[in-house]
């Protein structure tokens, strides 16, 4: 191989290196809004969120189109069984393997100022935003709670 036939490949081999340092990939499964009671203007967001990156990331923001606002709240049980929600102001880190869990009773995106009620086979666009990863757009559909059964 000539030198600069040496070279040419070691600049290939080094942008590749660097592509696949930087490269961060996130996945989101499982994804779906919880259809809100009627006259109610916030719905709950779930799902799944992975990092397929070699260093953590931070899920930093998300905005809902047709709503004024999005936030990441956790759900926390307290003294005496009391259940409380808490906004979490600085994000949620997502670890490199490790699934982030948006589920009921727990981590959630809330969406509030809905403009139109989200209906069951509907979606809500959403927008996260990550610290390294930049903004993800996806569909968030729309599911009709579960009925709750009364004790007889």
């Amino acid at each position: 191989m000539t030198a600069a036939g040496r070279l040419a490949l070691a600049s290939i081999l080094l942008a590749t290196s660097a592509m696949a340092t930087d490269q961060h990939v996130i996945g989101i499964e499982e994804h779906w809004v919880a259809e809100p009671p009627p006259g109610v203007p916030v719905a709950a967001a779930y799902g799944v969120i992975t990092c397929r990156c070699i260093t953590s990331d931070r899920l930093i923001s998300v905005a809902a189109g047709g709503a004024s606002m999005g936030e990441f709240h956790a759900t926390t049980s307290g003294d005496g069984g009391v259940v409380a929600m808490r906004r979490l102001d600085d994000g949620i880190e997502i670890r490199p393997g490790v699934p982030l869990v948006l589920a009921p009773g727990g981590l959630h995106i809330m969406i509030t100022g809905l403009e139109e009620r989200p209906r069951a086979g509907g979606g809500i666009h959403v927008t996260l935003v990550f610290e390294r990863a930049g903004a993800v757009d996806v569909v968030f559909p729309v599911m009709a709670r579960p009925a709750v059964v009364a004790e007889e």
